[in-house]
């Protein structure tokens, strides 16, 4: 996705969200994943490798959980 597709997509997620809609993203582009309000984070791998939930919460505390690997492309 775009810079200018994710601004797109971005402000009609805002417009959802000031509706009082709830939005489920499934993303792995860490621009949009910064700008979320909840964090689930499955791994540790993919496929049978994965499924596993290494991280559940705010962004803000990502960065001290142990197991999860995109803490790492967030920073």
């Amino acid at each position: 996705m775009s810079d200018q597709d994710l601004t797109k997509l971005l402000l009609v997620i805002e417009e959802l969200l000031e509706k009082g809609n709830t939005v489920l993203v499934i993303e792995h582009n860490m621009l949009l994943v910064r700008q979320c309000d909840w964090i689930i984070d499955f791994g540790p791998g993919s496929g049978k490798h994965g499924g596993q939930i290494l991280f559940e919460g705010l962004l803000d505390d990502i960065t001290k959980s142990e197991e999860s690997i995109t803490k790492n492309y967030l920073s």
